[in-house]
């Protein structure tokens, strides 16, 4: 528990202080000039629909100052604990110029605590003006990352993902790889990632991990259409939550050769409800509407 959390429910623009202020809970990373005129207008704005809870700076000598009436709560790396501890809603990035990997790890530890993420664009460091609330921005994952975002979880979900055995279908291909990330970032027991693609599992391994030594059981060679093998692969490993991501999605192309899409679109993914069924998991999400 932070030393700064009572500070943070007491501070006024928070609707739990009984000023009956209605908005998204916000925390403000970054505590410098940036952060503090935004937590300033947003105070001022309640349009905007964010409502400042507290802030995160990586300076730690900042920790229980008040920026704007709003208290620092500790540093960017305690990101996911003081967003689950102050039931944030929404992470907004108010450093501008932040590097791209401190971007995708920050945005990585705020979808762990199931909040949104928006950002001031790093221009505005070069527009020597006060930063105001609708300089924000969301964040375009896609870009970042490469590839579509998906948010499948959130901290409501965690206990169903917490301490689990979960299995990823797909996970080598762009949904199913952002919600391997998500999910890892809950603390699974394992993390099960199957796909048919050695390749995408390598590199994916590589990404969440930092190595990808390919000598553990994380990784899954398999087509979803191979009844046999899925059947085995759910005995073998026991999975308790399954989020079936693996699937054909380009229609054009699926409509011009209708026999692919139904063989893993439809007996794939019966393929896997049947297994799941005979090894009684307890949770299986169909990600995919194709």
């Amino acid at each position: 528990m932070s030393p700064y959390s009572n500070a943070a429910r007491l501070n006024p623009f928070d609707p739990s202080s009984g000023d009956g202020g209605q908005g998204l809970r916000t925390i403000v990373v970054g505590a410098g000039a940036a952060g503090s005129a935004l937590v300033r207008d947003l105070g001022r704005t309640p349009e905007f629909g964010l409502v400042p809870v507290g802030l995160l700076d990586d300076d730690p000598l900042k920790a229980g100052e008040l920026v704007g009436g709003v208290t620092v709560l500790g540093t960017l790396t305690e990101l996911t604990e003081l967003a689950v501890e102050n039931r944030a809603q929404v992470v907004v990035l108010a450093i501008p110029g932040l590097a791209h990997q401190k971007v995708r790890a920050l945005a990585t530890a705020a979808a762990a605590a199931g909040a949104a993420v928006r950002y001031l664009p790093s221009f505005l460091a070069a527009l020597r003006r006060e930063v105001v609330g609708s300089d924000l921005r969301s964040l375009d994952v896609n870009r970042l990352i490469g590839r579509h975002e998906v948010h499948v979880v959130s901290s409501d979900v965690r206990a169903v993902i917490e301490g689990k055995r979960v299995l990823v279908t797909g996970a080598g291909g762009s949904i199913g790889s952002e919600l391997c990330r998500q999910v890892h970032a809950f603390g699974p027991s394992e993390l099960y990632m199957l796909d048919h693609d050695e390749s995408n599992l390598h590199r994916l391994q590589l990404e969440i991990w930092g190595e990808a030594l390919l000598t553990d059981d994380s990784l899954v060679i398999a087509d979803i259409r191979d009844r046999p093998r899925i059947q085995q692969i759910f005995r073998d490993l026991r999975p308790e939550v399954v989020f079936h991501a693996a699937a054909h999605k380009h229609l054009p192309l699926l409509e011009r050769h209708p026999s692919e899409a139904v063989k893993s679109n439809v007996l794939g993914t019966d393929n896997l409800v049947e297994a799941a069924l005979a090894t009684g998991v307890e949770r299986f999400v169909l990600i995919s509407t194709d």
